[in-house]
C-alpha cells in the first residue's frame, strides 16, 4: 500500500488519540469511514496509536491494515 500522506498521518493518529479518551470504537470507525480511511496502512503509526486502532478495527467495514 502506498505511504500516508501527512494529512492522513495526523488523522489516524487523531483518531486514536479519540479512541484513547473516548472509548467509542464505533464512533471513531464512523469517522474514519467518513473521510475513506477505513482500509489505510497504518504500519507507520506507535504502538500506542496502533493498539487503539486495532479496537477500532474490529467494528464492521473496517479494513485498517499494518496493526500488527
Amino acid at each position: 500500500m502506498a505511504k500516508l500522506t501527512q494529512f492522513e498521518h495526523g488523522y489516524l493518529c487523531a483518531v486514536a488519540t479519540l479512541q484513547n479518551i473516548e472509548g467509542s470504537p464505533s464512533l471513531a470507525a464512523d469517522i474514519l469511514k467518513q473521510a475513506g480511511f477505513s482500509d489505510r496502512d497504518c504500519s507507520e503509526l506507535d504502538e500506542v496509536d496502533k493498539a487503539a486502532l486495532r479496537e477500532v478495527n474490529k467494528e464492521p467495514d473496517m479494513g485498517l491494515q499494518g496493526l500488527n
